[in-house]
């Protein structure tokens, strides 16, 4: 979590580039304010709210991971179910509270400042609408949580086998390690479950779907750790008896293996994760940025009083395998990209006064002779080609 800042910044993820600290943040604050006063003293509580306010006004996700760090703490401490509950609703009842605040604070802010609400801001007011959601969100958040290190979109087949059988084994293992009777542990866990799927509590509460890890961290975070804790408490189980020989096998043959395993893994997963960042941001980035100020080095603002982009459509440029929203060879086929960033690099590189009305359109007819004509199809053409596809207008 603490390494992703570098990868936010490079990447030009503005906005989100300190989610990661903000997730700690929010994190932070669920274990300060779940806990009674009556044990901890006013005084933590009080910095909790705040805490999640702050997290609240920045990136509300990133606020509900504290709901995680709660489940994290009670699979650890194995938390007995009514203690959990109280903690749980003690929780809430602190993210109402800074919740309040920070959207009262942010409706006078908008208000004063002439602000007016985005119109994706929307809340699920329908049955349908939520029953949509909860299916949508067990079939897929849940499930590419569930599956470490693998962020391609599964198919039914792969999530069965993979997301499906991890999420039966974190069962199995939450009730194994919980304590009290049975009805109990299977409460303790549903509880536990209920508290990791409230980290994406923001998302779920909205109409839109949306599978992007900048929504999913507090999700992902807390069912990998409840993946290995569960993997201690099987362990532990397995090898209960003293002196029996599967304790001995265990103790001589995990810790090896499990260590052999585990830096095989981070090689593997590094190494995909850098082919990934490269082909998905850098590389794309580079050879945009490359062509727009080729392109741009023929503009005069003394002939020119207006630039036109001939951007084609988003289905035409070619898209790879890769979970999320950045999918496509190049960020300018999104069509909120292309105008700012040529305005960016008019600043940057003194090409032009960057006040210098821009428009965008997916095919230009005739044009007057004081329009800048800026065609993105050699772009195209070009990415096409690097992507492997022999036919320029065959769509992604």
């Amino acid at each position: 979590v603490v390494l992703l800042p570098p990868f936010h910044s490079f990447a030009g993820w503005a906005q989100t580039w300190l989610v990661p600290y903000m997730f700690l943040t929010g994190g932070i604050a669920g274990l300060l304010v779940s806990e009674p006063s009556r044990h901890t003293g006013w005084r933590r509580p009080l910095v909790g709210v705040i805490l999640l306010t702050t997290a609240l006004l920045m990136y509300p996700p990133a606020a509900m991971f504290s709901w995680g760090c709660v489940g994290i703490r009670a699979a650890i401490r194995r938390t007995p179910f009514p203690l959990l509950l109280r903690e749980s609703l003690r929780l809430g009842a602190m993210i109402a509270t800074s919740g309040a605040i920070a959207l009262t604070g942010a409706v006078a802010v908008n208000a004063v400042a002439g602000i007016d609400s985005d119109p994706r801001v929307q809340v699920i007011r329908s049955l349908a609408e939520a029953l949509h959601k909860a299916i949508w969100f067990l079939t897929h958040p849940l499930v590419v949580a569930a599956r470490p290190f693998q962020i391609s979109s599964p198919s039914t087949r792969e999530a069965l086998l993979t997301g499906g059988v991890t999420l039966v084994l974190i069962a199995i293992g939450l009730v194994l390690r919980s304590t009290g009777s049975l009805p109990d542990r299977v409460k303790i866990t549903a509880l536990l479950f209920a508290l990791a799927i409230l980290t994406m509590s923001t998302h779920l509460v909205v109409p839109d779907n949306q599978i992007e890890y900048r929504f999913m961290t507090g999700l992902s975070i807390t069912m990998w750790l409840y993946l290995l804790i569960v993997l201690t408490t099987v362990y532990d189980f397995l090898a209960a008896p003293e002196a029996s020989p599967v304790r001995q096998f265990l103790q001589r043959t995990l810790p090896v293996a499990g260590l052999s395993a585990l830096a095989l893994t981070c090689v593997v997963a590094a190494n995909l994760a850098w082919i990934n960042v490269h082909q998905v941001f850098i590389d794309p980035s580079r050879t945009k940025e490359t062509f727009l100020v080729r392109e741009l080095e023929r503009f005069d603002d003394g002939n020119y009083d207006e630039i036109l982009i001939i951007n084609p459509p988003y289905e035409e440029w070619p898209v790879r395998e890769n979970l999320g929203i950045y999918s496509t060879q190049s960020d300018l086929s999104h069509n909120w990209v292309a105008i700012p960033n040529v305005r960016l690099l008019l600043e940057e590189h003194s090409l032009g006064i960057a006040s210098i009305p821009i428009t965008q359109t997916s095919a230009a007819g005739q044009v007057a002779p004081e329009v800048f004509i800026l065609d993105l199809n050699p772009l195209l053409e070009e990415t096409m080609s690097r992507a492997g596809f022999d036919d320029p207008n065959r769509p992604g």
